[in-house]
């Protein structure tokens, strides 16, 4: 009897677990859909142009 609880007991914790983990991929992925456009709009920092007038290198 001990052991089906035992059991019992794991099964309950791999569940929350996997529950858990399913719903981090959900809220990870619509992070990343919600980001969408902010990546369409990127400028490369190591340009040909240089730095904007009056800006430090260092």
């Amino acid at each position: 009897m001990a052991a089906d609880a035992d059991d019992a007991v794991k099964v309950s914790v791999i569940r929350k677990a996997i529950t858990e983990v399913r719903n981090g991929m959900v809220a990870a992925r619509k992070r990343v859909q919600g980001d969408g456009a902010e990546r369409d709009n990127t400028a490369h920092r190591m340009n040909s142009d240089g730095p904007p007038e009056g800006s430090k290198k260092h």
